[in-house]
């Protein structure tokens, strides 16, 4: 173990705690090597690097005949793992001695750049210009306006002018056209549930098909403005039209729990509790 002087015992603080005299311990000195470190073996037969393994410095856990397998190596990078103060080292791990020679050779044409880290030559000379189009950008609608409930919201109606919102702990909101509160009750959380659900709208599986996602998945959509709001698990939102061409989209920070359409526009409530109207026109 590393010697602690006695100037710097008063404030040490290793992995776990200050060092007892009495018993010693790497994790509380690190060990008695000075410089960066380059270690070979593994965890049975090294015991830094053992001491390494059940510190959680290595990336992922050996194992003979498995981890690397036999005649393969791998190599990690640490800091601080065999002492303190951003002491570096790289660990090269094997179990037989044609892993070790991989994992040794392949240590050696990284340090030693065998293979470039580019094949492309930088330029003499740059010369910057601003953008005229932006190829695969889709458009965002524009934001009308936006109200905040008591809580995530659960499902939404547009009806007779004016927005229902249910929200997950059983308040009910009533939000006019331009986006203003103008009513709320509070049900009871089966009632909520139930209301909520009868405002579910299904999924156009077809459109959603040629809408193209293959990373989304679809959670609701909505006619409006002459195309269709899809809402994706996560907080995306697409508007496409009839051949599933993506006109608008809206990346929102939390999951989405509803659609509506009220006036025309989108209404999107989200997890976070917020009701966001936007505006669709570019699906015409």
């Amino acid at each position: 173990m590393r010697e602690i002087p006695p100037e710097a015992q008063g404030t040490w603080a290793g992995l776990q705690g200050k060092p007892n005299p009495q018993n010693p311990s790497p994790i509380a000195t690190g060990f008695a090597v000075r410089g960066p470190v380059i270690l070979l073996g593994n965890p049975d037969d090294n015991a830094i690097i053992k001491f390494l393994q059940d510190t959680y410095f290595l990336p992922y856990r050996p194992l003979k005949d498995e981890l690397p397998g036999r005649g393969r190596g791998y190599m990690s990078w640490q800091s601080d793992g065999v002492g303190y103060f951003n002491q570096e080292s790289i660990t090269m791990i094997a179990y037989d001695a044609a892993g070790m020679s991989e994992a040794v050779g392949s240590m050696y044409e990284a340090a030693t750049g065998l293979d470039p880290l580019s094949r492309w030559a930088m330029p003499t000379a740059t010369d910057i210009a601003s953008a005229k189009a932006t190829p695969g950008l889709v458009p965002q609608p524009k934001v009308v306006w936006e109200a905040i409930v008591p809580d995530r919201v659960i499902g939404m109606r547009a009806e007779g002018g004016k927005l229902t919102v249910v929200s997950f702990d059983g308040t009910v909101t009533t939000v006019g056209a331009n986006g203003k509160m103008t009513g709320t009750k509070v049900e009871t959380m089966a009632a909520a549930r139930d209301l909520a659900k009868a405002m579910t709208t299904p999924v156009d599986a077809e459109l959603v098909k040629k809408a193209k996602a293959p990373n989304l998945v679809p959670k609701k959509s909505v006619a409006v403005g002459g195309g269709t709001a899809i809402a994706y698990w996560g907080g995306t939102v697409k508007i496409v039209d009839a051949q599933g061409q993506v006109k608008l989209q809206q990346k929102f920070s939390t999951d989405i729990g509803a659609l509506a359409v009220l006036d025309g526009k989108l209404v999107v409530g989200a997890a976070d509790g917020r009701v966001v109207a936007l505006q669709t026109n570019g699906t015409r």
